[in-house]
Protein backbone atom coordinates (compact mmCIF):
# COMPACT_ATOMS: atom_id res chain seq x y z
CA UNK A 1 0.00 0.00 0.00
CA UNK A 2 1.27 3.48 -0.85
CA UNK A 3 1.20 6.73 1.73
CA UNK A 4 -0.72 9.23 0.31
CA UNK A 5 1.23 12.07 1.99
CA UNK A 6 5.00 10.84 0.78
CA UNK A 7 4.31 8.51 -2.21
CA UNK A 8 5.87 5.32 -0.53
CA UNK A 9 5.27 1.76 1.39
CA UNK A 10 3.17 2.06 4.31
CA UNK A 11 5.81 -0.17 6.08
CA UNK A 12 8.42 2.89 5.65
CA UNK A 13 5.73 5.57 6.41
CA UNK A 14 5.63 3.47 9.93
CA UNK A 15 9.33 3.95 10.78
CA UNK A 16 9.61 7.49 9.70
CA UNK A 17 7.36 8.98 12.39
CA UNK A 18 5.38 8.90 15.33
CA UNK A 19 1.11 7.90 14.31
CA UNK A 20 0.14 10.15 17.17
CA UNK A 21 2.01 13.18 15.47
CA UNK A 22 0.28 12.11 12.33
CA UNK A 23 -3.23 11.92 14.17
CA UNK A 24 -2.97 15.20 15.82
CA UNK A 25 -1.24 17.02 12.21
CA UNK A 26 -4.89 15.11 10.53
CA UNK A 27 -6.70 16.81 13.30
CA UNK A 28 -5.31 20.78 12.91
CA UNK A 29 -5.71 19.85 9.09
CA UNK A 30 -9.88 18.98 9.65
CA UNK A 31 -10.48 21.68 11.79
CA UNK A 32 -8.71 24.23 9.05
CA UNK A 33 -10.89 22.76 6.69
CA UNK A 34 -14.77 22.19 7.90
CA UNK A 35 -16.72 23.77 4.96
CA UNK A 36 -14.90 20.78 2.82
CA UNK A 37 -17.58 18.46 1.58
CA UNK A 38 -18.55 15.18 2.89
CA UNK A 39 -18.20 12.03 1.18
CA UNK A 40 -20.17 9.18 1.14
CA UNK A 41 -17.01 7.31 3.09
CA UNK A 42 -17.51 9.90 5.92
CA UNK A 43 -14.54 11.59 4.85
CA UNK A 44 -13.87 15.50 3.34
CA UNK A 45 -12.82 15.15 -0.22
CA UNK A 46 -8.95 15.76 0.38
CA UNK A 47 -6.05 14.66 -0.95
CA UNK A 48 -4.32 12.19 0.97
CA UNK A 49 -7.06 12.42 4.25
CA UNK A 50 -7.85 8.43 3.55
CA UNK A 51 -4.37 7.61 5.08
CA UNK A 52 -4.46 10.24 7.91
CA UNK A 53 -7.86 8.67 8.56
CA UNK A 54 -6.92 5.44 8.40
CA UNK A 55 -3.54 6.35 11.29
CA UNK A 56 -6.71 8.04 13.21
CA UNK A 57 -9.11 5.24 13.08
CA UNK A 58 -6.36 3.03 13.82
CA UNK A 59 -5.60 4.89 16.88
CA UNK A 60 -9.38 4.91 18.54
CA UNK A 61 -9.32 1.20 17.41
CA UNK A 62 -6.06 0.63 19.99
CA UNK A 63 -7.47 2.28 22.31
CA UNK A 64 -10.58 0.26 22.21
CA UNK A 65 -8.74 -2.44 22.84
CA UNK A 66 -6.82 -0.68 25.91
CA UNK A 67 -10.00 -0.38 27.28
CA UNK A 68 -11.02 -4.29 27.24
CA UNK A 69 -7.82 -5.78 28.60
CA UNK A 70 -7.44 -3.05 31.03
CA UNK A 71 -3.84 -1.75 30.08
CA UNK A 72 -3.35 1.33 31.09
CA UNK A 73 -0.85 2.40 28.77
CA UNK A 74 -2.66 3.53 25.30
CA UNK A 75 0.28 4.40 23.59
CA UNK A 76 2.02 1.17 23.57
CA UNK A 77 -1.19 -0.96 22.54
CA UNK A 78 -1.44 1.36 20.04
CA UNK A 79 1.92 1.10 18.81
CA UNK A 80 1.37 -2.54 18.83
CA UNK A 81 -1.81 -1.68 16.58
CA UNK A 82 0.16 -0.05 14.25
CA UNK A 83 2.55 -3.26 13.70
CA UNK A 84 -0.43 -4.96 12.60
CA UNK A 85 0.18 -5.17 9.09
CA UNK A 86 3.74 -6.37 9.75
CA UNK A 87 2.22 -9.68 10.72
CA UNK A 88 0.93 -9.21 14.52
CA UNK A 89 -2.21 -10.85 15.92
CA UNK A 90 -3.10 -8.10 18.06
CA UNK A 91 -3.00 -5.53 15.29
CA UNK A 92 -5.81 -4.79 12.68
CA UNK A 93 -5.30 -6.36 8.92
CA UNK A 94 -4.11 -4.03 6.08
CA UNK A 95 -7.36 -4.70 3.84
CA UNK A 96 -8.95 -2.20 7.23
CA UNK A 97 -6.84 0.68 5.54
CA UNK A 98 -8.93 0.24 2.54
CA UNK A 99 -11.50 2.81 3.29
CA UNK A 100 -12.56 4.90 6.27
CA UNK A 101 -15.96 3.10 6.23
CA UNK A 102 -13.81 -0.38 6.96
CA UNK A 103 -12.31 1.23 9.77
CA UNK A 104 -14.57 2.68 11.15
CA UNK A 105 -16.21 -0.79 11.50
CA UNK A 106 -13.41 -1.64 14.20
CA UNK A 107 -14.38 0.98 16.90
CA UNK A 108 -17.68 0.87 17.47
CA UNK A 109 -17.19 4.36 20.17
CA UNK A 110 -16.31 6.44 16.78
CA UNK A 111 -18.72 5.08 14.26
CA UNK A 112 -21.07 8.15 15.01
CA UNK A 113 -18.77 10.68 14.60
CA UNK A 114 -17.65 12.59 11.22
CA UNK A 115 -15.44 14.63 12.33
CA UNK A 116 -12.63 13.75 15.33
CA UNK A 117 -12.76 17.01 18.30
CA UNK A 118 -10.90 19.95 17.54
CA UNK A 119 -7.46 19.40 19.27
CA UNK A 120 -4.42 22.10 18.03
CA UNK A 121 -1.91 21.17 15.49
CA UNK A 122 1.41 19.75 16.71
CA UNK A 123 4.54 20.24 14.36
CA UNK A 124 5.18 17.19 12.58
CA UNK A 125 8.47 15.51 15.33
CA UNK A 126 9.87 12.59 14.53
CA UNK A 127 10.27 9.82 17.30
CA UNK A 128 13.75 9.27 17.29
CA UNK A 129 13.72 13.31 17.29
CA UNK A 130 11.91 13.01 20.57
CA UNK A 131 14.06 10.15 22.23
CA UNK A 132 17.32 11.92 21.68
CA UNK A 133 15.67 15.53 21.89
CA UNK A 134 15.40 14.44 25.83
CA UNK A 135 18.85 12.62 26.54
CA UNK A 136 20.06 16.11 24.92
CA UNK A 137 17.95 17.92 27.25
CA UNK A 138 19.50 15.79 30.51
CA UNK A 139 22.84 16.43 29.03
CA UNK A 140 22.44 20.31 28.56
CA UNK A 141 20.54 20.26 32.07
CA UNK A 142 23.61 18.68 33.64
CA UNK A 143 26.21 21.04 31.98
CA UNK A 144 24.18 24.21 33.10
CA UNK A 145 24.29 22.16 36.71
CA UNK A 146 28.21 22.11 36.56
CA UNK A 147 28.57 25.49 34.90
CA UNK A 148 26.71 26.33 38.38
CA UNK A 149 29.39 25.11 40.76
CA UNK A 150 29.85 28.55 41.82
CA UNK A 151 28.84 31.65 44.13
CA UNK A 152 29.86 29.05 46.55
CA UNK A 153 31.97 28.92 50.15
CA UNK A 154 32.77 30.91 52.55
CA UNK A 155 36.56 32.55 53.05
CA UNK A 156 37.67 34.33 55.86
CA UNK A 157 41.16 35.53 56.82
CA UNK A 158 42.05 37.02 60.22
CA UNK A 159 45.41 38.92 61.67
CA UNK A 160 46.81 38.28 65.10
CA UNK A 161 49.27 40.61 67.15
CA UNK A 162 50.19 39.73 70.91
CA UNK A 163 49.60 42.75 73.12
CA UNK A 164 52.42 41.86 75.18
CA UNK A 165 55.96 41.00 74.54
CA UNK A 166 58.56 42.22 72.15
CA UNK A 167 57.74 44.54 69.89
CA UNK A 168 53.74 44.55 69.68
CA UNK A 169 52.96 46.67 67.25
CA UNK A 170 54.07 43.50 64.24
CA UNK A 171 52.02 40.95 63.58
CA UNK A 172 52.20 37.70 64.77
CA UNK A 173 50.62 35.83 61.84
CA UNK A 174 47.82 35.09 59.69
CA UNK A 175 45.31 32.87 59.60
CA UNK A 176 42.78 31.66 56.02
CA UNK A 177 39.80 29.70 56.81
CA UNK A 178 37.31 27.78 55.13
CA UNK A 179 34.31 25.50 54.96
CA UNK A 180 34.39 22.40 52.57
CA UNK A 181 32.02 22.36 50.51
CA UNK A 182 31.25 22.50 46.95
CA UNK A 183 27.91 22.44 45.22
CA UNK A 184 26.38 22.01 41.70
CA UNK A 185 23.77 24.49 41.15
CA UNK A 186 21.99 24.02 44.61
CA UNK A 187 22.36 22.28 48.09
CA UNK A 188 21.31 19.30 47.00
CA UNK A 189 24.00 18.53 44.66
CA UNK A 190 26.77 18.98 46.97
CA UNK A 191 30.44 17.59 48.25
CA UNK A 192 31.84 18.40 51.50
CA UNK A 193 35.19 17.43 51.48
CA UNK A 194 36.44 19.93 48.99
CA UNK A 195 40.02 21.57 50.04
CA UNK A 196 40.07 25.11 49.42
CA UNK A 197 43.39 26.20 51.10
CA UNK A 198 46.58 25.53 49.07
CA UNK A 199 49.79 26.50 50.99
CA UNK A 200 53.51 26.39 49.40
CA UNK A 201 55.78 23.82 51.44
CA UNK A 202 58.91 26.31 51.31
CA UNK A 203 57.75 29.66 51.01
CA UNK A 204 55.63 31.86 52.57
CA UNK A 205 53.23 31.65 50.24
CA UNK A 206 49.10 31.02 51.37
CA UNK A 207 46.44 30.78 48.99
CA UNK A 208 42.51 30.51 49.70
CA UNK A 209 39.63 30.66 46.84
CA UNK A 210 35.95 30.86 46.90
CA UNK A 211 33.62 31.21 43.96
CA UNK A 212 34.43 29.22 40.89
CA UNK A 213 35.22 25.87 41.92
CA UNK A 214 37.60 24.28 39.27
CA UNK A 215 39.44 26.42 37.71
CA UNK A 216 40.94 28.00 40.73
CA UNK A 217 41.39 24.65 42.51
CA UNK A 218 43.34 22.93 39.91
CA UNK A 219 45.58 26.69 38.86
CA UNK A 220 46.59 27.18 42.55
CA UNK A 221 47.63 23.48 43.05
CA UNK A 222 49.99 24.15 39.92
CA UNK A 223 50.86 27.01 41.71
CA UNK A 224 51.89 25.90 44.55
CA UNK A 225 54.07 23.20 42.66
CA UNK A 226 55.75 25.49 40.96
CA UNK A 227 56.87 27.83 43.83
CA UNK A 228 58.10 24.63 46.21
CA UNK A 229 60.27 24.11 42.60
CA UNK A 230 61.52 27.88 42.12
CA UNK A 231 60.25 27.86 39.11
CA UNK A 232 58.06 30.85 38.81
CA UNK A 233 60.18 33.55 40.55
CA UNK A 234 63.56 34.61 42.22
CA UNK A 235 63.82 33.85 46.14
CA UNK A 236 64.47 37.49 46.89
CA UNK A 237 62.09 38.90 43.98
CA UNK A 238 59.93 41.89 45.67
CA UNK A 239 56.41 41.28 47.27
CA UNK A 240 55.21 42.78 44.12
CA UNK A 241 57.22 40.70 41.89
CA UNK A 242 56.21 37.76 42.90
CA UNK A 243 52.24 38.26 43.05
CA UNK A 244 52.50 39.89 39.85
CA UNK A 245 54.23 36.43 38.72
CA UNK A 246 51.17 34.60 39.88
CA UNK A 247 49.31 37.03 38.73
CA UNK A 248 50.08 36.18 35.32
CA UNK A 249 50.36 32.74 35.49
CA UNK A 250 46.41 32.56 36.62
CA UNK A 251 45.36 35.02 33.34
CA UNK A 252 47.64 33.37 31.30
CA UNK A 253 46.13 29.85 31.88
CA UNK A 254 42.80 31.12 32.23
CA UNK A 255 43.28 32.06 28.55
CA UNK A 256 43.70 28.45 27.59
CA UNK A 257 40.27 27.76 28.72
CA UNK A 258 37.89 26.78 25.57
CA UNK A 259 33.67 26.70 25.55
CA UNK A 260 33.77 26.21 29.02
CA UNK A 261 31.34 27.71 31.60
CA UNK A 262 32.62 30.88 32.93
CA UNK A 263 31.99 32.05 36.58
CA UNK A 264 33.38 34.54 38.84
CA UNK A 265 35.81 33.60 41.11
CA UNK A 266 38.20 35.02 43.66
CA UNK A 267 41.45 34.10 45.02
CA UNK A 268 43.62 35.32 48.23
CA UNK A 269 46.88 35.63 48.45
CA UNK A 270 48.81 35.69 51.48
CA UNK A 271 52.58 36.31 51.61
CA UNK A 272 55.28 37.44 54.66
CA UNK A 273 58.22 39.00 52.70
CA UNK A 274 60.31 39.22 55.70
CA UNK A 275 60.91 36.83 58.80
CA UNK A 276 60.73 37.96 62.31
CA UNK A 277 61.75 40.55 63.80
CA UNK A 278 61.22 42.70 60.76
CA UNK A 279 57.75 40.75 59.73
CA UNK A 280 56.18 42.43 56.65
CA UNK A 281 52.62 41.19 55.32
CA UNK A 282 50.44 41.17 52.51
CA UNK A 283 47.69 40.33 51.42
CA UNK A 284 45.89 40.68 47.70
CA UNK A 285 42.55 39.73 46.10
CA UNK A 286 42.51 38.62 42.73
CA UNK A 287 39.37 38.70 41.23
CA UNK A 288 37.57 37.77 38.20
CA UNK A 289 34.71 39.16 36.93
CA UNK A 290 32.90 36.51 34.21
CA UNK A 291 30.07 38.79 33.30
CA UNK A 292 32.43 42.10 32.08
CA UNK A 293 35.44 39.81 31.31
CA UNK A 294 37.70 41.67 33.32
CA UNK A 295 40.62 40.71 36.42
CA UNK A 296 41.54 42.83 39.28
CA UNK A 297 43.99 42.72 42.08
CA UNK A 298 43.46 44.68 44.46
CA UNK A 299 45.54 44.98 48.01
CA UNK A 300 44.33 44.42 51.20
CA UNK A 301 45.35 46.71 53.93
CA UNK A 302 46.25 45.04 57.23
CA UNK A 303 44.26 46.42 60.36
CA UNK A 304 46.09 47.37 63.22
CA UNK A 305 44.49 44.84 65.74
CA UNK A 306 43.69 41.36 66.12
CA UNK A 307 40.85 40.92 63.57
CA UNK A 308 38.92 40.20 60.64
CA UNK A 309 40.66 40.73 57.24
CA UNK A 310 38.47 39.44 54.36
CA UNK A 311 35.74 37.87 54.11
CA UNK A 312 34.88 36.71 50.99
CA UNK A 313 32.13 34.18 49.50
CA UNK A 314 28.22 33.76 49.75
CA UNK A 315 28.63 33.46 53.78
CA UNK A 316 30.51 36.52 54.15
CA UNK A 317 27.51 37.91 55.95
CA UNK A 318 26.91 35.34 58.40
CA UNK A 319 30.28 35.48 59.11
CA UNK A 320 30.01 38.70 60.24
CA UNK A 321 27.40 38.76 61.83
CA UNK A 322 28.67 35.77 64.29
CA UNK A 323 31.55 37.72 64.68
CA UNK A 324 29.88 40.62 66.16
CA UNK A 325 27.96 38.31 68.52
CA UNK A 326 31.77 36.62 69.77
CA UNK A 327 33.01 40.59 70.02
CA UNK A 328 30.20 41.44 72.86
CA UNK A 329 31.63 38.20 74.73
CA UNK A 330 34.94 38.51 77.28
CA UNK A 331 36.80 36.26 74.56
CA UNK A 332 36.39 39.67 71.80
CA UNK A 333 39.78 40.81 70.65
CA UNK A 334 41.22 37.48 70.60
CA UNK A 335 41.86 34.55 67.80
CA UNK A 336 40.10 31.85 68.63
CA UNK A 337 36.95 33.95 68.84
CA UNK A 338 37.33 34.91 65.55
CA UNK A 339 37.54 31.48 64.55
CA UNK A 340 35.17 30.24 66.23
CA UNK A 341 32.57 32.32 64.82
CA UNK A 342 33.48 31.20 61.86
CA UNK A 343 32.96 27.68 62.73
CA UNK A 344 29.36 28.49 64.53
CA UNK A 345 28.65 30.63 61.15
CA UNK A 346 29.23 27.14 58.96
CA UNK A 347 27.40 24.45 61.44
CA UNK A 348 24.72 27.05 61.75
CA UNK A 349 23.22 26.74 58.07
CA UNK A 350 22.45 30.16 57.84
CA UNK A 351 24.17 29.89 54.34
CA UNK A 352 23.17 27.02 52.63
CA UNK A 353 26.24 27.27 49.96
CA UNK A 354 28.73 26.54 52.44
CA UNK A 355 29.37 23.73 55.18
CA UNK A 356 31.25 20.59 55.65
CA UNK A 357 33.93 21.15 58.32
CA UNK A 358 36.26 24.22 58.33
CA UNK A 359 39.42 23.58 57.17
CA UNK A 360 42.48 26.32 58.08
CA UNK A 361 45.93 27.16 57.63
CA UNK A 362 48.47 30.14 59.58
CA UNK A 363 51.39 31.57 58.28
CA UNK A 364 53.66 33.06 61.42
CA UNK A 365 56.53 34.88 61.30
CA UNK A 366 58.90 32.60 60.70
CA UNK A 367 59.13 29.34 58.20
CA UNK A 368 56.44 28.36 55.58
CA UNK A 369 52.70 28.17 56.62
CA UNK A 370 51.67 25.45 58.34
CA UNK A 371 48.50 23.42 58.21
CA UNK A 372 46.51 22.21 61.11
CA UNK A 373 43.93 19.36 61.78
CA UNK A 374 40.40 19.96 62.60
CA UNK A 375 38.66 17.70 65.12
CA UNK A 376 34.40 17.15 65.34
CA UNK A 377 33.20 14.84 67.38
CA UNK A 378 35.31 11.39 67.13
CA UNK A 379 36.33 12.49 63.69
CA UNK A 380 39.54 14.12 62.58
CA UNK A 381 39.71 15.94 59.26
CA UNK A 382 42.29 17.56 56.88
CA UNK A 383 40.79 20.02 54.41
CA UNK A 384 37.48 18.53 55.25
CA UNK A 385 39.46 15.02 54.32
CA UNK A 386 37.82 12.61 57.27
CA UNK A 387 41.35 10.93 58.55
CA UNK A 388 41.82 7.73 60.45
CA UNK A 389 44.29 6.85 63.42
CA UNK A 390 47.75 6.72 62.11
CA UNK A 391 50.89 7.16 64.29
CA UNK A 392 51.57 10.24 62.23
CA UNK A 393 48.75 12.14 63.22
CA UNK A 394 51.11 14.07 65.49
CA UNK A 395 52.95 15.74 62.76
CA UNK A 396 50.64 18.43 62.75
CA UNK A 397 48.41 20.45 65.43
CA UNK A 398 44.36 19.95 66.10
CA UNK A 399 41.90 22.24 66.99
CA UNK A 400 38.05 21.30 67.65
CA UNK A 401 35.70 24.53 66.91
CA UNK A 402 36.47 26.13 70.31
CA UNK A 403 40.12 26.55 69.58
CA UNK A 404 41.26 24.07 72.09
CA UNK A 405 43.78 21.92 71.71
CA UNK A 406 43.84 18.02 70.82
CA UNK A 407 45.46 14.78 70.98
CA UNK A 408 44.98 13.30 67.60
CA UNK A 409 45.06 10.06 69.20
CA UNK A 410 42.77 9.79 72.11
CA UNK A 411 40.90 13.09 70.74
CA UNK A 412 41.19 14.12 74.17
CA UNK A 413 41.92 17.95 75.80
CA UNK A 414 45.96 17.58 76.32
CA UNK A 415 46.99 17.58 79.77
CA UNK A 416 48.29 21.12 80.71
CA UNK A 417 47.14 22.78 78.21
CA UNK A 418 44.74 25.61 78.44
CA UNK A 419 40.78 24.74 78.01
CA UNK A 420 38.32 27.11 76.30
CA UNK A 421 34.67 27.27 76.61
CA UNK A 422 31.86 29.12 75.36
CA UNK A 423 31.63 32.42 76.89
CA UNK A 424 29.06 34.04 77.98
CA UNK A 425 27.56 37.28 75.53
CA UNK A 426 27.94 41.09 77.84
Amino acid sequence: MICPRRGIPWRHETRLAPTYAHFRQWVGERSATKSAPVTAAGSRGTAGWPGLRARCDHRDTARTTVRASGRSSSAQAWCRARRGHRGSSRGIPLASFNTPALTYAHCPQRAAKISPPNLPRLPFVPFWCCIYGCGAYRSMRRLQILGKASRVTTLLAWIVYAPSGERPELPRGIYVASDSRITWGSDKHRWDAGRKIFSSFKAPHLFGYCGDVVFPSLVLGQIVSAIDQGLLFPSKASAAIKNGAIVDVITTSHRRRKNVPEQDFSILHIYRSHPWPETTYNAWTISYSASLNTWSCSTTALPATTSVLAALGSGAGSVRSHTARWAKSDASGTSRAIFSAFCDSVFSGEDRFSGGVPQVCGLYTVGAPKTFGYVEGSQRYLHGLPVDRSPRLNNIEWFDRLANRNDPMTLAHPPGARKFVRPREQ
